[in-house]
């Protein structure tokens, strides 16, 4: 683990975006890198983020610098988060900022996020850059075990794509709709169908049932 000062928006953006979208998160390893951020903030002095693994922070910095991309983007950040459009744009760059930190330590320090993002990156040549661009796929987050991305709209309502492999070299394809609310939990997600011991030649056609999103001409 390894601290890294943060400057006075860089404070306010891990606050205000990432213990503000992520503190009830279910997943447990996430969960556990939650707790030591909100327990650093809670002892105050001066600030700094505790990063106890470098893949799951940056890709909580990078769901947060993506939610305030797109609320800029719409003009609805003042509705969404009480921030108008200048102070949100303020904590965009701050979390830029803050995301190239934690990357350039991660890239300097344990070597996990390569190891970790490993699986992630096998299933994303597995769909191919044509496909992922058919599906207008963007925001992508990598694990140890899993890919996931956020589609294009499509006639299901998916949002999100989740792809897990498991012990048996098959994968779980799960399709969710995401969406954000200006009180806690934030993010809401609900699971829309799952499809398990999906093979690797199947990916494409389970994609395309779940999101009637074609992946090849």
């Amino acid at each position: 683990m390894w601290l890294i000062p943060l400057t006075e928006a860089q404070e306010s953006f891990v606050a205000i975006e990432i213990l503000g979208r992520h503190l009830d998160d279910d997943d447990p390893k996430v969960r556990e890198v939650m707790d030591i951020l909100a327990d650093r903030f809670e002892r105050s002095g001066r600030k700094a983020l505790a990063v106890p693994n470098g893949a799951i922070v940056q890709s909580l910095i990078l769901d947060a610098i993506n939610g305030l991309d797109d609320s800029i983007e719409n003009g609805t950040t003042e509705k969404e988060h009480s921030l108008t459009k200048k102070e949100a744009r303020s904590l965009f760059l701050a979390g830029s900022a803050l995301l190239k930190a934690v990357s350039r330590r991660s890239a300097k320090g344990l070597g996990e996020v390569e190891s970790d993002l490993e699986v992630a990156r096998t299933i994303a040549s597995q769909i191919g850059r044509g496909s992922m661009r058919m599906l207008g796929a963007k925001d992508f987050v990598g694990d140890s075990k899993s890919l996931t991305f956020r589609v294009g709209r499509n006639a299901k309502g998916v949002t999100h794509i989740k792809i897990t492999l498991d012990p048996d070299d098959t994968y779980t394809v799960e399709f969710f709709a995401v969406r954000r609310s200006k009180s806690p939990p934030y993010i809401h997600r609900k699971l829309l169908s799952s499809h398990a011991n999906t093979y690797v030649g199947e990916l494409h056609r389970t994609i395309e049932t779940g999101t009637e999103l074609y992946t090849r001409i």
